[in-house]
């Protein structure tokens, strides 16, 4: 993988983005920059390296912060790929969308899965590609499974 910066989108559709919220637990190599849903920044904890899932690596989207968007929302990521040359990158994160006060249920009527990451030693599978970025796209159902990696 290229050195420098690569970006990674997903898009999912939510219904009622007052009730919505996620938190994803994350692992990366070398380093996540930043993640946003809408274009609002987003708390992405400490990056920390491939070494562990989660702990203080976690993108987090609560309930109640204008955050979530009626319709179709897009997770952004920026991850950083450290060295002066092409070496392996690596991203995973794993989650779902939540959405409170549907029957003590989370989910809800919105859904779907996308994959926009690697796991580690590998190259992320391209869902389409535009000038250096990836999008993974899902057609939505049950619940948003916002998973990625390879």
């Amino acid at each position: 993988w290229p050195a420098g910066m690569t970006e990674f989108s997903l898009e999912f559709t939510v219904g009622a983005p007052d009730r919505a919220s996620f938190e994803l637990p994350y692992s990366v190599d070398n380093e996540l920059k930043s993640a946003t849903l809408n274009g609002k920044a987003l708390d992405i904890g400490k990056s920390a390296g491939f070494g562990e899932l989660g702990g203080s690596m976690v993108i987090k989207a609560p309930q109640g912060a204008g955050l979530f968007a009626n319709g179709e929302n897009i997770l952004h990521v920026q991850i950083l790929n450290a060295g002066d040359s092409s070496s392996r990158l690596g991203f995973y994160a794993s989650g779902m969308l939540k959405i409170s006060g549907a029957a003590g249920q989370a989910g809800g009527a919105d859904g779907g899965r996308g994959v926009v990451g690697g796991g580690a030693g590998r190259q992320p599978a391209p869902v389409g590609q535009q000038q250096g970025q990836q999008k993974a796209q899902q057609q939505l159902a049950q619940e948003v499974d916002l998973s990625t990696g390879g």
